[in-house]
């Protein structure tokens, strides 16, 4: 019998600083490729869990066996995500405060060459489960053992950049890629953007200039509409369709699904 072949495209989103929309960016982009009627599967990689609160996941209704940690440390043989939008083409595996115990044991570890391989395991089992499209992780801020993880999961590492720190941020990302070899394309997208702001434009000039090819042609505006979205435990499509962030996260899906040849070559 012929092995199912790997279709399972897997997107990081990661900055070494947080407050850049990641969490934001990771449930919209998935909601907007729902859009396209891809099937979507949610990661929240960030002890802080406020991917799973913002799709209505939260300590109090998740079940025994079901998180992220769950999986991580083979207390369980079941994969049972919980959907995480409306259209039933959007799921998510939830993290709680325990992944932050998971990171320090991460790092207790004998055997170094297996500390990063955690969630990249994980993603190659459920490619051979399941029928997703694609997986978006949620990464942790900083350079602990869950970013490492989140980098070798992936076959496209999304850094959002909102401000001159942040640019910061991501330059420590893709310095780590290179260290460690990582195949992973890395794309640059900006976020909380507003033409009227000098710095937002320099920041666009600076990325355009020196990572052109590296850098998406969508741009996130600044958009009331995604926070509210997020408090009320849903996404931008369900919550304001016709808003800036629906549109904006709309296009960065087509940019992305359009470019899958390139982007995921191996997919």
């Amino acid at each position: 019998m012929d092995k199912k072949k790997h279709t399972l495209k897997v997107i990081s989103i990661i900055n070494h600083k947080g407050g850049v929309g990641k969490t934001i960016t990771a449930q919209n982009l998935g909601a907007a490729l729902t859009e396209l009627k891809q099937n979507v599967l949610l990661i929240d990689f960030d002890p802080q869990h406020n991917l799973s609160k913002h799709c209505g996941v939260t300590k109090e209704n998740i079940e025994e066996g079901r998180t992220i940690s769950d999986l991580i440390k083979g207390t369980t043989d079941q994969f049972q995500p919980y959907q995480a939008n409306e259209n039933g083409k959007m799921y998510i595996i939830p993290s709680t405060e325990q992944l932050a115990i998971d990171n320090i044991e991460f790092s207790a570890e004998e055997n170094a060459e297996e500390i990063p391989m955690h969630l990249k395991n994980i993603m190659d089992r459920i490619d051979l489960i399941d029928t997703f499209d694609y997986a978006i992780i949620d990464s942790a801020p900083g350079s602990s053992m869950l970013m490492v993880n989140s980098l070798y999961a992936a076959d496209l590492v999304l850094l959002p950049i909102a401000d001159l720190d942040s640019m910061d941020g991501v330059e420590t990302v893709v310095s780590m890629m290179a260290g460690n070899n990582l195949p992973a394309k890395a794309r640059y997208i900006i976020t909380k953007y507003d033409v009227r702001i000098k710095t937002n434009r320099e920041i666009r000039d600076v990325l355009i200039y020196n990572y052109g090819e590296s850098t998406m042609h969508s741009t996130i505006r600044v958009c009331n509409a995604l926070s509210e979205a997020a408090r009320n435990n849903t996404d931008v499509f369900e919550y304001a369709p016709k808003s800036n962030g629906a549109q904006d996260y709309a296009t960065l899906a087509k940019e992305i699904h359009g470019q899958r040849k390139k982007l995921f070559p191996n997919k």
